[in-house]
């Protein structure tokens, strides 16, 4: 049994530089949410090890991330923690044994923002962030001027009295190293209107590593 099948919604990243494969996760098959974010890795497909973090050099918990690798580093972007959005790209130090393994926050607040469920790829010695989606007050997009909007579904009211709404977005976004990026246009509109549902990106994330 692999040591992660406690988990669901998880991501697994394939680091061609260190031939190695990564697999993080997610919450409790429970459904209430893990402790920490947990890592996991093989070099050889068949037996895992549990990246040993010390203390707070963990993550905290979190869920419809996204995960990339490039040049040997693996990155997170966004997500939510018990239901808290996040803006974030951090960045997994990788230790020796069980010491040195830790989290490096290279961007706190991206211009993409708020984001979960985002695809997710490295190409042409960029990685890309694209689409997502994210369900939360009005309010955060406030003073985000970059979030391209392809659809709102109204949501209720949230409960400290927030409008909240479903929010889908067609956006593409590229950097070398996780705290500079670049904004390069929109998803052609097929994509958006041909999954067959009403949240068509949130069908779609995942990640990919293109050599």
């Amino acid at each position: 049994t692999a040591p992660f099948s406690t988990h669901k919604e998880i991501q697994a990243v394939v680091d061609t530089t260190n031939n190695r494969l990564y697999v993080l996760g997610g919450i409790l098959c429970s459904g209430s949410a893990d402790t920490a974010l947990r890592v996991w890795y093989t070099d050889n497909g068949t037996s895992w090890t549990a990246v040993p973090f010390a203390g707070a050099s963990n993550y905290f918990p979190l869920t419809r991330f996204s995960a990339v690798s490039k040049d040997g580093v693996l990155y997170v972007f966004g997500g939510s923690a018990l239901n808290t959005p996040h803006a974030k790209v951090v960045r997994l130090n990788v230790g020796t044994g069980n010491t040195g393994w830790g989290w490096t926050v290279v961007n706190p607040n991206t211009p993409f923002g708020y984001r979960n469920d985002m695809v997710t790829a490295t190409f042409g010695g960029y990685m890309y962030a694209i689409g997502g989606h994210i369900r939360i007050p009005q309010m955060y997009f406030a003073n985000n001027a970059y979030a391209n909007i392809y659809q709102t579904v109204p949501q209720g009211a949230t409960n400290d009295s927030f409008p909240a709404y479903e929010y889908y977005f067609d956006d593409i976004w590229r950097s070398t190293n996780g705290v500079t990026w670049e904004y390069t246009g929109q998803l052609p509109s097929y994509f958006m209107t041909q999954a067959g549902s009403d949240n068509p990106m949130s069908d779609m994330y995942g990640s990919v590593t293109l050599s």
